[in-house]
């Protein structure tokens, strides 16, 4: 389900930064630990306690583990489980005898805006490559599912 950015803007701030950061998580982006708290709310210019509460829906999700006095580290078993939750689309039409595809539909030059110059570290209006593809692949009889040759 795609939700609008106009809908997201209205979405507490604490869950506009969790997104932002699952999104940074599952990308890679940090390795082993996340930044701090304070850190993270001078980035974001927010409170201790909103990165405290946006942190905490990603230790629910089991995708960061909390220790304290130490910090905030990314769970490598919580990070697996969702990235198996989502390669399993592919794997899930090649499981019925079907070959997923994946086509671009549309690439070019744009200026980084809004969420997406956030997720890139990019500053606004810079020129970032927008790659617009079919993924996730259709079902089973889809335009872009095609019978797997044998």
């Amino acid at each position: 389900m795609h939700i609008s950015s106009a809908v997201r803007d209205h979405w507490p701030v604490y869950i506009q930064i969790a997104e932002t950061l699952r999104a940074r998580i599952l990308s890679g982006y940090y390795e082993e630990k996340i930044d701090g708290e304070l850190p993270l709310s001078r980035e974001w210019k927010v409170s201790r306690r909103t990165i405290q509460q946006a942190l905490e829906l990603l230790v629910q999700e089991s995708l960061l583990v909390r220790q304290h006095g130490m910090g905030t580290f990314i769970n490598s078993k919580g990070v697996e489980k969702r990235y198996r939750a989502i390669t399993s689309i592919t794997e899930g039409i090649a499981g019925q005898g079907l070959r997923p595809e994946f086509r671009v539909l549309s690439s070019g030059a744009e200026p980084a805006e809004g969420e997406n110059a956030a997720f890139l570290t990019l500053e606004r209006m810079r020129r970032s490559i927008a790659i617009a593809t079919s993924c996730p692949p259709m079902a089973a009889r889809s335009p872009w599912s095609t019978p797997a040759s044998t």
